[in-house]
């Protein structure tokens, strides 16, 4: 008994060794990779790499510290909307008559309600599905008004307005094409841009320039408000590298209004003619018969598109509607955020370790901890319902040989890089929960994976070097 208890300490003691000498290793490395890149010069960086099963740090750099997360926000929304909304949540968003189709008649003499419940999901498609159900009961004519309520949220303008990049799309509580409209780019005989869905709503001056080369170059693209439209101006340079980042899209000012522009005019793309105005109001659904209703797909379906495109509107209607439903209407931003960290302390997040401006990322002000962001990725991986379609909600990436599943942040005139998910080692098949952050506030601008890359595959280099 004595030799068997003596040859466990000794073994306990070869593992503790073992594993000091990986961190060790780590640490090392990846201080040495820090000090000899000029990238990181002048740099904050955090850095953790967390073993999933043994549920212990393998490295760690400023953890405990403060950082500006961007877009890997979104990693705590989606624990947040998991936890508060369920799995299996789904947005509904009912369109009313004034009474129900009886099929005798071709002609509906009524209006067509709209009440927006928050979904970020539905597209031109959920309209022409409703068209379709009008023509299947035999209509082909409507005297009567589109009228919308986008009462259920409160209202914002564009994010940085009158810059009208798509990731500044204002969230609201009826939204249409997540707010967006597509450029195709035209170069001849003129250069010029489609917009995809052609509609009213939108009018656009194009100004743009053609030059074949790879440099970064992100067009200016502004927004003037009109009374039924948007007018644009497209201007800059197009390269090779812009067409590569796919950054030809344009914000709407009000996504109720081009919802039902959209909408009046796929009943007509559909044959059915309309005779009537678009009203914004406040509806009063007493009485009046649901047509259609417009159900988005389950929520991990919502937040693998959230989190593999990073649309900042998902993530932003996401959290008004956890206010709505925690705090009652109207859903704000900051019902949602106290909602989101009513979540996370709840759950046990230490307060003092986050501090949450907005649900996406994209504002400087909100700052976490790279210890907080493991948590939540461990959170998440330790749920048997979530784990898998959680993994799969992140972007498959391989980094070094080894198959990895992140969700990446950016804010490039802040000087923000971040980087968190999960590693899957190839030699034990084990996850790593991974957070790497970089703040920097002078120097090159900090585009997708300048600051990241270098350091996610120093990580997999040493997970595949040691044997992890």
């Amino acid at each position: 008994m004595r030799k068997l208890f003596l040859a466990f300490i000794m073994l306990a003691g070869a593992c503790q060794t073992s594993f000091t000498d990986v961190t060790t290793n780590f640490q090392q490395s990846v201080e040495k990779l820090l000090k000899n890149n000029s990238l990181f010069a002048g740099a904050k960086t955090g850095i953790v790499v967390y073993d999933l099963e043994q549920k212990q740090p393998v490295y760690a750099k400023n953890e405990d510290k403060l950082f500006m997360p961007a877009s890997i926000m979104k990693v705590i929304t989606t624990y947040a909307s998991l936890q508060k909304l369920g799995s299996d949540f789904t947005f509904k968003t009912p369109i009313y008559l004034d009474k129900n189709l009886d099929g005798k008649s071709d002609t509906y003499n009524g209006n067509i309600y709209i009440q927006g419940n928050g979904d970020p999901t539905i597209t031109t498609e959920n309209l022409d599905a409703f068209c379709r159900k009008l023509k299947d009961s035999g209509i082909n004519k409507i005297n009567g008004n589109i009228i919308y309520d986008v009462s259920n949220f409160d209202e914002e303008n564009i994010r940085f307005f009158p810059m009208a990049r798509n990731l500044y799309a204002p969230p609201c509580a009826l939204c249409m094409n997540y707010n967006c409209i597509e450029l195709k780019l035209v170069e001849k005989p003129k250069v010029k841009v489609i917009p995809e869905p052609q509609t009213s709503y939108a009018k656009f001056d194009t100004r743009l320039k053609i030059e074949y080369s790879n440099r970064s170059s992100i067009p200016q693209m502004t927004v003037a408000v009109h009374d039924a439209y948007d007018s644009y101006t497209i201007s800059g340079v197009v390269t090779n590298w812009t067409r590569a980042i796919k950054c030809m899209s344009v914000a709407v000012s009000r996504p109720g209004l081009y919802f039902s522009t959209l909408l009046k005019e796929r009943l007509e793309k559909n044959s059915i003619e309309f005779n009537g105005k678009i009203i914004k109001d406040r509806i009063d659904t007493t009485g009046l018969p649901v047509a259609y209703e417009i159900e988005s797909g389950p929520l991990l379906e919502i937040l693998t598109t959230m989190n593999r495109q990073s649309n900042n509107l998902i993530a932003e209607n996401l959290g008004k509607y956890m206010g709505m439903a925690e705090f009652g209407k109207p859903g704000t931003r900051e019902k949602g955020l106290k909602a989101i960290s009513d979540v996370l302390a709840n759950s046990g997040f230490d307060r003092s370790t986050f501090y949450i401006e907005d649900a996406c990322g994209l504002s400087a002000q909100s700052k976490i901890t790279p210890g907080m962001m493991i948590k939540t990725l461990e959170t998440l991986f330790d749920n048997p319902q979530w784990q898998a379609l959680v993994i799969h909600s992140f972007d498959p990436k391989e980094y070094g040989g080894l198959n990895c599943y992140v969700k990446t942040g950016t804010l490039s005139s802040t000087g923000v890089n971040s980087l968190a998910g999960y590693i899957k080692s190839r030699a034990t098949c084990k996850f790593y929960a991974f957070c790497i952050i970089v703040n920097k506030s002078t120097g090159k601008k900090s585009w997708s994976g300048t600051y990241t890359t270098p350091l996610i595959l120093k990580l997999t280099e040493l997970i595949k070097a040691n044997k992890l």
